[in-house]
């Protein structure tokens, strides 16, 4: 395991529900994860990958704790990917790729999205829109996508705080009022359903603050090994890892049964 103390050094408090409610995420576990990754990989960078042989006794002792020095760090590298492999193989609920791995043929045809994030929010837009009101707005292929446990796990983060919480108001107190509002209103037209603005900046507001980027790493140290001198600062390249998959990480919630008051949040945003 990675020491708790070198990655709490590395931890961050990114979102609204992380800081009010005082919880500590799995998704700030990742994040910090992939901090100390950057964190190795400068010190390798900084130190560099081989040293000048030396034929005196201290020479070769120094090149000898050199080795040792870069072989542990690349062996250090390999454990926090580990590490962060495992965590979302044991805790993802809902995953990108999983939402769109159907071919376009058998997706009902929906207007074009402008990035991923924004099909997402589409997405889960539905899933609000359902719970909340009595029309179905799920089609056949969207309803297939959330199993029980999915489905109580978004009803839950909706009911004990994003569904509390008038993230309108906030907007207009962090003076983003009028771009969100915009930007509220093409996602709803583009969305095709008769949703309110609150539900389309809630499903917006869920999923910027809980989706996680998923890396992919090669195995540092069998690459070292069989890569050239001259090479090497292809390694460099591939230790910054390729986003691979976007999650939602099934989380520790606190049950709420008041609202959330919008002046209680925005102070956090000048922490």
């Amino acid at each position: 395991m990675a020491p708790n103390e070198l990655v709490e050094t590395f931890r961050l408090e990114e979102t609204f529900r992380e800081r009010f409610t005082d919880i500590t995420t799995k998704a700030s576990t990742y994040r910090a994860y992939t901090d100390l990754l950057k964190a190795i990989r400068r010190k390798l960078c900084t130190m560099g990958w081989y040293k000048q042989p030396c034929p005196s006794p201290a020479g070769r002792n120094a090149e000898l704790y050199f080795t040792s020095q870069r072989d542990l760090l690349l062996a250090s590298f390999n454990h926090v990917v580990q590490l962060m492999d495992a965590l979302i193989k044991e805790h993802t609920i809902i995953s990108i790729n999983t939402v769109f791995r159907q071919p376009p043929e058998r997706r009902k045809k929906r207007v074009k999205r402008d990035s991923p994030d924004e099909g997402m929010i589409d997405w889960l837009l539905r899933h609000i829109a359902e719970y909340e009101g009595e029309e179905s707005f799920l089609d056949e292929m969207d309803a297939g996508q959330l199993d029980e446990e999915q489905s109580e796990y978004l009803q839950e983060l909706i009911g004990n705080f994003y569904g509390l919480v008038d993230w309108l108001d906030v907007d207009g107190l962090r003076n983003i009022g009028h771009r969100i509002y915009h930007k509220c209103g093409r996602i709803a037209d583009q969305s095709g359903l008769n949703v309110t603005m609150e539900q389309t900046r809630m499903a917006w507001m869920l999923w910027d603050e809980e989706h996680l980027d998923v890396y992919s790493f090669p195995d540092v140290v069998e690459t070292f090994k069989e890569m050239r001198k001259d090479k090497v600062g292809e390694l460099e390249e591939l230790m910054k890892g390729e986003i691979v998959d976007t999650v939602i990480l099934e989380e520790e919630i606190e049950e709420k049964d008041c609202e959330f008051d919008s002046h209680q949040l925005v102070p956090f945003e000048d922490d």
